[in-house]
């Protein structure tokens, strides 16, 4: 599934025109795939789809956090050579309104949890 309207993003993501589409279900890129190390990605420079976020889960599209999080990405992470959840990326994330700590959130009784990047490598 694609969304490609403003409109019918999440309202927390509406007004990044960075964001240019939203994938459900698979990457935007039938070339790439979602990890089973991530549940979502960015597309933040290079392969044709710069401005798409990828999610597994269509549930995420209610989980504020994680699409500030891959937001974050489409306006700090510009180059390859930027580290992925470098000072930039908190840097952006927190004024955007996101948190680097760890945060979780329930769907079907089973609560996720999401990574802390307080202290992690730049690298991840």
């Amino acid at each position: 599934m694609k969304i490609t309207k403003r409109s019918d993003f999440p309202k927390c993501l509406q007004p990044f025109k960075q964001l240019k589409g939203i994938c459900i279900g698979k990457c935007v890129n039938k070339n790439n795939t979602i990890s089973t190390n991530h549940i979502a990605h960015a597309h933040c420079y290079g392969d044709g789809f710069k401005g798409w976020i990828c999610l597994r889960f269509k549930y995420q599209l209610r989980e504020r956090l994680t699409l500030l999080h891959e937001v974050a990405h489409l306006i700090a992470n510009k180059s390859p050579k930027t580290p992925n959840h470098g000072k930039k990326w908190k840097d952006t994330l927190v004024k955007i309104g996101g948190t680097y700590k760890s945060y979780s959130y329930t769907h079907n009784y089973r609560t996720y949890t999401y990574l802390d990047f307080t202290r992690r490598s730049n690298r991840i």
